[in-house]
């Protein structure tokens, strides 16, 4: 898929980049990346890879979510161990 619509063919391989998520294709200009950097980029990316901004940011969001869900767990974790202690105690009153 490309984010601007123009055409994008295997001899413009030299031409675009593709998001290692999404796999979507960015001209130079649609990345918002400078001359240089894009050129450094082209050079680099078969090896390190590329996330395009919109990526950037939904991985940016699953962080704060994944944290949040974190917290919750280690709450809950935290209740039910306080929850077995009080089951425990009437019960071992209750076979003493």
């Amino acid at each position: 898929m490309r984010v601007c619509n123009e055409s994008v063919t295997k001899v413009d391989h030299l031409k675009y980049v593709e998001c290692s998520c999404c796999k979507h294709v960015y001209h130079e200009y649609c990345t918002g990346l400078s001359s240089e950097v894009f050129s450094v980029l082209l050079g680099i990316v078969s090896s390190s890879g590329w996330v395009c901004r919109q990526c950037q940011q939904n991985v940016a969001g699953l962080h704060t979510a994944l944290n949040k869900a974190a917290e919750e767990i280690a709450d809950m974790r935290t209740s039910i161990a306080w929850l077995y202690e009080e089951l425990r105690g009437p019960k071992q009153s209750a076979s003493a």
